[in-house]
């Protein structure tokens, strides 16, 4: 292939280029107008019937299928061309070309099957750069009419225009049926002639414990029972007074996302959120005895309450579950942070020398423990020994005295009672 015919190589690149530019433009004007009739009938049918689930998968199934459909139909030359370079060849272009110059009629094509003959000579050459010459004059690109689309605007425009009438006598023509047809799987219904209103406010629940939903309905017309509908459950609720409904989860274990029914009515969603306490698990008390006392230091596992002498050093470790930390308080003063050493594991340490309650919290981000975790402390005081003796005479013979102790407890390891005879 020689210089001489590469122009006209050129020229048809160019017109390709705005042959599938030519057939992209009517294809989206033709997928939008199909698309565009196809949205207006849906959306008219859901805000006039308010379809079932079924019925509105079916819907949007259809859509999409729609669209693939138009894509393939109208919009699958282009894209292709445009992302794999597979289209119109040299010859087919040609043929077009000659199809629309009367002039160049099938001297094109023929130019171009002599180009890709072999080389024949110099001569040969010559021709190909001549017949090139007569048609560089034509600018190929002028086969392609781009303003012939706008006979397909009136497809596109009947529907925009009625489209445009509907959104300004309804919106929620639009609005609301896209969005019920959109979530195909949630239960719509008419707007109700009352409102859900719930009374709990923030809707959080502690794992695990029990959790009672409130519902107030108000409008002029109340119905007389109401249900919580999640997933395929349908819970009747009770009621606690006219317009106002309760229901109790026992033990609730995981969240939940829920609509409130009544007369055939339905509320939005609403979510129900889980969180969890911080519990105590574990409790470690290392006991430190004063040294006089030449007894070993001692731990005691879950157990709280201590009886302890007078002076010992007192160190708790406790282990919590979702806990970010821990207080230690005694009597009825506040509370005092506890040390945290590991995760979820924290100390304090004190001496006492006076008896105590005492009380552990454990806290995280949203919520403390929520039984009180209380527990005493009984000192023993350090004293030195007492005898108490009672005095009591032989009153017959008088020959006899009985000294006795009567708290024989306090003595260690002395005699409690004598005797002295005359």
């Amino acid at each position: 292939m020689g210089d001489g015919i590469k122009p006209i190589y050129d020229n048809l690149a160019s017109f390709r280029k705005k042959y599938y530019l030519n057939l992209f433009i009517k294809g989206t004007i033709l997928t939008l107008s199909l698309v565009l009739v196809y949205f207006i009938i849906a959306a008219l049918l859901e805000y006039s019937l308010w379809m079932s689930k079924g019925a509105r998968l079916l819907v949007f199934s259809s859509f999409i299928v729609l669209v693939l459909f138009c894509v393939y139909r109208f919009l699958k030359l282009p894209l292709r061309w445009w992302i794999y370079k597979r289209g119109l060849g040299q010859a087919e272009s040609a043929q077009i070309v000659g199809q629309h110059f009367p002039t160049i009629g099938d001297r094109l094509l023929n130019l171009l099957q002599l180009a890709e003959l072999p080389t024949g000579g110099a001569l040969a050459q010559a021709g190909i750069a001549q017949k090139s010459r007569a048609m560089q004059g034509i600018s190929f690109e002028q086969a392609i009419d781009l303003r012939e689309n706008r006979k397909y605007l009136k497809y596109f425009a009947a529907p925009f225009l009625l489209m445009g009438i509907l959104w300004i006598v309804d919106q929620n023509i639009f609005t609301q049926s896209t969005k019920r047809i959109v979530q195909f799987n949630t239960e719509f219904s008419p707007e109700a002639p009352f409102k859900f209103i719930i009374p709990n406010g923030n809707l959080t629940a502690f794992f695990n414990e029990d959790f009672t939903l409130n519902l107030q309905l108000d409008g002029d017309v109340i119905p007389e029972s109401a249900y919580i509908v999640s997933g395929r459950q349908r819970l009747k609720m009770e009621q606690v007074k006219p317009g106002e409904f309760a229901y109790t989860f026992e033990r609730i274990q995981a969240p939940m996302t829920f609509q409130f029914e009544a007369s055939g009515f339905f509320s939005s969603n609403y979510e129900l959120e889980i969180i969890n306490r911080p519990e105590l698990t574990e409790l470690k008390i290392d006991l430190s005895f004063p040294r006089y006392l030449g007894r070993k230091a001692e731990q005691l596992t879950n157990t709280g309450n201590l009886e302890i002498p007078e002076g010992t050093k007192v160190t708790w470790t406790i282990g919590g579950a979702h806990a970010n930390s821990a207080s230690i308080g005694f009597g009825s003063g506040d509370g005092n942070a506890m040390q945290q050493i590991g995760d979820q594991l924290f100390t304090y340490g004190n001496g006492f020398s006076d008896p105590q309650d005492y009380w552990i919290s454990l806290e995280n981000d949203r919520a403390k423990n929520k039984d009180k975790i209380a527990y005493s402390i009984r000192v023993i005081k350090d004293q030195s020994p007492d005898i108490v003796v009672d005095h009591v005479r032989d009153s017959v013979l008088f020959k006899t005295v009985l000294l006795a102790d009567p708290l024989p407890t306090i003595m260690d390891s002395q005699l409690s009672s004598f005797v002295i005879t005359s």
